[in-house]
């Protein structure tokens, strides 16, 4: 059977690609590189990296001695320079939350045609902290029989407009040791067994990430979120809300309108501009826009990825984010049908670890990926 995807392709631009991408990166920034050593010359090996920027990408393709073929969504919210970098180099396609068995073989046959794969198996960059691993990469390895180099990135984020600014940043890139390939489970399930398999190799690339990093990622505590709700009528009387109608998952809804890349993938990625309302709540837009809103996430829900919530955060708190955001369009129906006006007041409150500073937040901050 002949393979998805020949490995190597694109070659010439590929190639073009990663010389400018070196260049620029020795001529604008101060790139550290440990342990580039440990790239293996030939055969097949599977890249994996953390991922809290997009700048990691854009080392994980220059550096390597082989051309590294990416395994990426296309579902966030590719901009700018990162859209025209995508479409030009090219990666192998994933939905999240409905991966498929095309583009898993298609990373096998990669591998199995002795490539490099790329991959940043946390998954995403929607939460502001290190992620679960997902239990792709230690199938792949196990399916393709594929060793695994992990790779620690550093100091990324938000440092593009400090390279256009000729500030030549500081970026670190660690290459650790190489890892066999993922065996048969013993003992477990093979899904538990790759789940198993997939945090340990995170493990592998955190002990690689530098320790002021570390400590950045863990930059807040006691993170929580609450919906907050006014109603009243024409003459501007409050009016109590229904039993039936008060949201059971207001905390999940709140959580979902303060996560910039999920609301930017139905806005950019999908051209679905009508969910930009939900990034401003506080601003009392009307019911009918509301309901515009939550009617486009529950169609796509539907029609288009089913999985989109609980990929990202697992079935209980996946599911609670979908039934939020039916209670809200539920409620804001229920507004128009009797002409009143709603007030939602998505709150996120956390504390700053380092100035113990407490911080209420009641609209979408957004999150800087360069």
């Amino acid at each position: 059977m002949d393979s998805e995807i020949k490995y190597p392709r694109r070659s010439f631009l590929r190639h073009l690609l990663r010389s400018i991408a070196r260049a620029l990166m020795f001529a604008l920034t101060n790139a550290e590189i440990t342990g580039k050593e440990n790239f293996p010359k030939s055969g097949k090996l599977i890249l994996v990296g953390n991922h809290s920027a997009a700048m990691e990408v854009v080392m994980m393709a220059a550096y390597p001695p082989q051309i590294v073929e990416f395994m990426g969504s296309i579902d966030i919210p590719h901009d700018g320079m990162m859209a025209t970098f995508v479409e030009l180099y090219g990666l192998i396609p994933v939905f999240r939350g409905n991966v498929t068995p095309s583009s898993m073989k298609a990373g096998v046959d990669v591998l199995q045609q002795g490539g490099t794969l790329g991959i940043f198996p946390e998954g995403g960059i929607w939460e502001p902290s290190i992620r679960r691993a997902q239990s792709g990469v230690a199938w792949l390895s196990y399916h393709a029989q594929a060793p695994i180099l992990p790779i620690g990135f550093g100091e990324m984020r938000g440092k593009l407009p400090e390279i256009f600014s000729f500030k030549r940043p500081t970026l670190k890139m660690n290459v650790g040791e190489l890892l066999p390939p993922v065996q048969k489970a013993q003992g477990k399930s093979r899904k538990q067994h790759f789940q198993d398999e997939s945090n340990r190799i995170m493990d592998a690339v955190w002990d690689l990430i530098p320790a002021e990093d570390k400590k950045q990622e863990a930059t807040l505590r006691d993170e929580s979120f609450e919906l907050q709700l006014e109603v009243w009528d024409a003459s501007g009387g409050l009016v109590a809300i229904p039993e039936n109608l008060v949201p059971k998952q207001g905390a999940a809804f709140s959580k979902f309108t303060h996560r910039t890349t999920l609301i930017k993938n139905y806005i950019q990625n999908m051209a679905l501009p009508q969910v930009a309302t939900l990034t401003h709540l506080v601003d009392q837009p009307t019911p009918a826009e509301i309901i515009a809103a939550t009617q486009t996430i529950l169609h796509s829900l539907q029609a288009d990825n089913p999985y989109y919530f609980t990929y990202r955060y697992g079935q209980k708190e996946g599911k609670a984010m979908e039934n939020g955001i039916r209670e809200v369009d539920a409620l804001a129906r229920w507004a128009k049908e009797h002409n009143l006006k709603i007030k939602f007041t998505p709150l996120r409150k956390f504390t700053v670890i380092a100035t113990g500073e407490e911080i209420i937040q009641d609209r979408t901050q957004d999150i800087e990926k360069w």
